[in-house]
Order: C-alpha cells, then structure tokens, then sequence
C-alpha cells in the first residue's frame, strides 16, 4: 500500500495514560528532557525569574537573517515551567495529536506538553520537541519570517447561500 508523501511524517502519538503513577526516577527525566534540549544545536536558554530560583525558562531557537548582514533573530521554541513544556511551531495536526491522545493542553498559541514520568514518556515528549525544532528550523532556513503552511482541510470554508 502506498502511503501519499505529505502523510508519510505525520506524527503518530501512543495514548497517554492519566491515571498511571509517577515513578520515584520523574524528576531524572524532566533533567534529561532539559539535557536534550539544551545540547539542540542554536539554542540559547534564558532564565525567566525574578526571585533567587527559576520558575520559568524560555529556550530560543537562534536562526540567521538572510540579508547582507549575517545577524540572529531569536525564535521562541519552548517554554519550562513547574507545569510542563510550552511548546511553539508545531502544526495543526501536530497539536491535534498533542490534545487527542492527552499528552498536552491547549493554551492560545502554543501547546503545553505534560512533563515526563518515566523512561517512555521521555521519548514521546522528546520526539514532539523534536518534530518542533525541525519545524522552526526548516522556516527559519526558507526565510527570515516565520511561514506556517496550512494544509487544505484545513482551510475556512464558505458557503455561497444567503444564510449566512
């Protein structure tokens, strides 16, 4: 069988399972989640905080203008916090994935993702921010402004009746 191009990457996520009980070793992933993102290529992380110890961290994609002058315009990546990872650039279909199979919640412009508990839900979070990245950093290298395609169904439709 013959699977079309543009849905040969889609990203394909297992179900979450809410009601399952944090191993003692959650924290050692969230650090290894953090170890991963940080050893991204262009990256550059900024601390968030007023007080003496971080609540949030924002992590920056840094991708080069292509005008005459070679200078890097910061893109918002992903946000840490206590709650989860705020997550940028992903598609609609992405976030759809997110949201369905109950790895994240929706907040305006960005999916949080849920900080992992165990071994497997460290590579289910590492791979949506992986799928982020390459996101960002393929529009980063088409052009200095940030396009995000949309697909054909999801496009408005309108309806050409008076009832409107």
């Amino acid at each position: 069988m013959l699977i079309p191009a543009d849905k040969a990457d889609r990203l394909e996520l297992p179900t979450r399972v809410k009601t399952r009980a944090a191993d003692g070793d959650g924290f050692s992933c969230r650090i290894a989640l953090a170890d991963r993102i940080a050893t991204l290529p262009n990256i550059r992380v900024v601390e968030a905080s007023s007080d003496a110890l971080p609540c949030r961290v924002d992590v920056y994609l840094d991708r080069e203008h292509t005008s005459a002058h070679k200078q890097q315009i910061p893109v918002l990546f992903c946000s840490i916090n206590r709650e989860g990872v705020a997550v940028y650039g992903l598609s609609n279909w992405e976030r759809h994935q997110v949201l369905c199979h109950r790895w994240g919640r929706l907040e305006r412009d960005r999916v949080v993702v849920f900080l992992p508990r165990d071994d497997e839900e460290l590579e289910v979070c590492w791979a949506i921010l992986q799928r982020a990245y390459s996101c960002l950093s393929e529009t980063s290298a088409q052009s200095p402004r940030l396009r995000m395609s949309v697909p054909q169904w999801d496009l408005p439709r309108y309806s050409r009746t008076k009832l409107q």
